[in-house]
């Protein structure tokens, strides 16, 4: 099969935007300090999605593909700029006026990106479930159905997600 077949063509690209933008927004948001920021993230997604739509794996539902990618660019910014944070406070006075304006916005982005590591390092299940049932607000039903599972999977995968979520940040403190 060539890359052309397995990529989506136009007109299912705007289809899944349209679809999936609304879902994957949160999921921006948690990683930017604007809307504008976060549709950034959404636009190199989309970009993302469009060129290695061929390196899905088999099996695996569109969605839970597109959160894991906007969780891996999200992850990628933030560590860009923290390592651009460090470099300018380096430079001392120059960047000190910038670095005391921004440092609640820094602040609360390190807070989120640190939350979106701990969701990435679930097992996949957990992280899907909790995506779908927490981020998308889907219903267990729904994302018992999306995920082709038992509602008794899901049920027990979000409580178990949300347990380890809880240890490991209550442990990180």
């Amino acid at each position: 099969m060539s890359r052309s077949e397995l990529s989506p063509n136009d007109r299912e690209l705007r289809e899944w935007i349209r679809e999936y933008t609304p879902r994957l927004l949160p999921v921006a948001r948690a990683f930017a300090d604007t809307v504008d920021d976060a549709e950034d993230l959404l636009q190199e997604l989309w970009i993302v999605a469009h060129e290695h739509a061929d390196r899905r794996p088999a099996g695996t539902p569109l969605v839970a593909w597109l959160h894991t990618v906007l969780l891996n660019i999200g992850r990628s910014r933030f560590k860009r700029r923290r390592r651009r944070e460090r470099l300018m406070s380096l430079w001392g006075g120059a960047t000190h006026d910038m670095a005391n304006t921004a440092s609640v916005d820094i602040d609360g982005a390190i807070a989120r990106g640190r939350l979106w590591r701990r969701v990435a390092e679930l097992p996949s299940l957990q992280r899907e479930v909790l995506l779908l049932r927490i981020v998308e607000d889907l219903s267990v039903a729904q994302t018992a159905q999306r995920l082709a599972r038992a509602e008794g999977t899901v049920k027990g995968s979000l409580h178990r997600a949300l347990k380890t979520l809880h240890t490991r940040i209550t442990d990180a403190r």
